[in-house]
């Protein structure tokens, strides 16, 4: 199913001791960006993650501690790209990052006299692995059981969160069937299921924000021209009609198409004559005699609205 985007802030969280200021790029990215687009895939940058200390003390001390960053099911870092900084003339001394598809590791030491301290992680780069999969929001965490090392006040594992990523519909790139129009009509009669169509990205995920796209329907296979209103708008991304119909029996296919939007073909409709409302002679009756059966006996057909033979009448047996 699509999700709405979510409001993009640059959140900043009050923990323990620490103030984790977390970034904003990863959110609302638009489906089109996946790792398996065939249409503008690309990894985007997630902005700085700024950890500072409340107190001189937040970050322990020691040697090569390390501070593993997870990302979510269905994510991935653009593995090799990022950097860490930090304050210098405090006490973290030393401080490195290496980024797989997975993880983040900021690996850093901590020595000296403790003074405020600030550690910026940056240049990490997001995206999603597959575009048809539009989850809601989730968020880059310190896991548990592959945390790392540091320990840092207010920051707990599965809890503490560094930037949320989360995925949106792709831009409109064709129409397609919501509901199909029935297999059988009658013809100058409202089909019994109106046909809706629907605005749809390229992995065919409803785009449910679009209510501006104008959707035209046309007769294409078989004869005749299709009858009813045949320009809607889509509502939440469903062009719904509610009129149409067609007046020549044979099969029929309706075609819908909007603006720099694949067209997309319905299902094939078979129209049958109409109700009658008519009954014609093929054979007029004749070579009547008092007491016998006419000569000639009459044929009737009926014919619906447009003229279009129902049946034909014959007369019963031995008459």
């Amino acid at each position: 199913m699509a999700w709405f985007g979510l409001i993009a802030f640059n959140s900043t969280q009050l923990l323990a001791n620490v103030v984790i200021t977390s970034p904003t790029g990863g959110n609302n990215l638009p489906a089109d960006k996946a790792m398996n687009s065939t249409n503008g895939a690309a990894f985007t940058a997630l902005g700085n993650i700024v950890i500072t200390e409340g107190v001189n003390t937040d970050f322990a001390n020691g040697t090569g501690l390390t501070l593993i960053l997870t990302i979510p099911d269905g994510w991935r870092f653009n593995a090799g790209v990022g950097t860490v900084t930090f304050t210098s003339g405090r006490n973290i001394s030393a401080a490195s990052i290496s980024v797989g598809t997975t993880t983040a590791t900021v690996t850093f030491t901590v020595s000296g006299t403790p003074s405020l301290d600030t550690l910026t992680i940056g240049g990490l780069q997001v995206q999603a692995l597959d575009g048809a999969n539009v989850p809601g929001g989730e968020y880059i965490r310190r896991v548990f059981g592959n945390d790392g090392t540091a320990v840092i006040a207010g920051i707990d594992a599965d809890f503490t969160t560094f930037g949320l990523v989360n995925q949106v519909v792709g831009a409109a790139k064709a129409l397609a069937m919501h509901t199909q129009p029935p297999a059988t009509a009658m013809a100058g009669v409202l089909f019994s299921t109106q046909p809706k169509v629907k605005v749809v990205d390229q992995f065919g995920t409803l785009r449910d924000t679009d209510s501006s796209t104008v959707v035209t329907a046309v007769r294409l296979g078989g004869s005749g021209t299709l009858q009813g209103t045949l320009t809607r708008t889509a509502v939440f991304g469903i062009a719904s009609y509610t009129n149409l119909s067609h007046n020549v029996t044979g099969t029929i296919t309706i075609q819908f198409a909007a603006t720099n939007l694949t067209s997309v073909t319905s299902s094939p409709i078979v129209v049958g004559p109409g109700p009658a409302n008519q009954l014609v002679f093929t054979t007029q009756p004749g070579s009547a005699s008092a007491g016998f059966p006419f000569g000639i006996q009459p044929v009737l057909k009926s014919r619906d609205q447009f003229g279009t033979i129902r049946r034909l009448a014959c007369p019963p047996a031995g008459m």
